[in-house]
């Protein structure tokens, strides 16, 4: 005894498309810098060039100093250009500068 089985696909229905499915997007985020490092502003700068003063460990800390103080705070973020010769043409591509905290 054999049994026959029948694929049925279904039809789009008359003016309609057929749906897609279609790939989420990406929901990484862009690529953070394993380097971000946070800096409370100093207390007398007038200067239009930032002056940093106490070196944070992260935005959290940064957020309540920031509000404990009553001054900004600053992220930085430091890379390092690195030349790329792995393939037919040169790139520069960035990484990301690891230092421990002060």
């Amino acid at each position: 005894m054999s049994a026959l089985t029948e694929v049925v696909t279904p039809k789009a229905e008359a003016g309609k498309s057929p749906v897609v499915a279609r790939r989420k997007p990406d929901r990484r985020p862009t690529q953070v810098p394993a380097s971000l490092r946070y800096f409370l502003a100093k207390d007398q700068s007038n200067s239009p060039v930032p002056q940093f003063g106490k070196e944070l460990s992260n935005e959290n800390e940064a957020l309540i100093e920031s509000v404990r103080s009553g001054l900004a705070y600053y992220s930085v973020s430091e890379w390092r250009a690195v030349p790329d010769l792995s393939g037919k043409t040169p790139q520069i591509v960035k990484e990301p500068v690891v230092r421990p905290h002060s």
